[in-house]
Formats: structure tokens, sequence, C-alpha cells
């Protein structure tokens, strides 16, 4: 996909989502904060987006909020569930499923 000659009007959702999160990851920000990341992206976009992810997580601080646990659990040094107000560090998917975050 070439959007380089594009105009931002042009582009499909998904193509703005691929160029604001490119564009968020590789500012100069020592902090980002990415909310659902993954959503209405094509899996291909997802993939690269985790290997950047990866390699920018070595020299900045990359909160990520996502109901997509599978990218997340992957992707995260720390993990925390928020529900009813409260945080609670996540060790294991296991301990999800006894927060009724996954079924059993």
């Amino acid at each position: 996909m070439v959007l380089k000659n594009m105009k931002i009007q042009q582009l499909s959702g998904g193509e703005r989502r691929v160029i604001e999160t490119y564009l968020i990851l590789k500012s100069d920000r020592e902090i980002i904060l990415l909310d659902e990341p993954f959503s209405h992206l094509a899996p291909i976009y997802v993939e690269q987006f985790k290997t950047l992810i990866h390699q920018d997580k070595k020299h900045k601080v990359i909160l990520i909020t996502d109901h997509l646990y599978e990218h997340i659990t992957e992707l995260s040094d720390t993990i925390y569930l928020i529900k009813n107000g409260c945080s609670t560090q996540i060790e294991s998917l296991d301990q999800l499923k006894d927060y009724n975050y996954l079924s059993l």
C-alpha cells in the first residue's frame, strides 16, 4: 500500500489509524500511551506494530490499554487489570479467569 502521495481524506479509517499509531510510536516522547492500538487494523499491521513496540520499549515507556489480551500478554513486561475502579497486577492468565475477565 502506497500512502505517501495520498491526502488524509482519501484514506480509510484503518489507514488513518495505521499512520496515527506509527507517528505516535515514532515520536521523540519518552512515554507513549496507546489506547486499543490494535483495534480496526489488518492483522499484518498488528504484527508490524507489535514488532515496533518490542523495539521501542527498550528506550521508552509504553502504556497500552486494550481488551485484546493475547497481544498485550505477548508484549508486556507488566500487566494490570483494572476492574471496579481498582487495579491488580496480573502474574498469569489464570488470574484473569479468577477475576472473571476470561471465561473458564
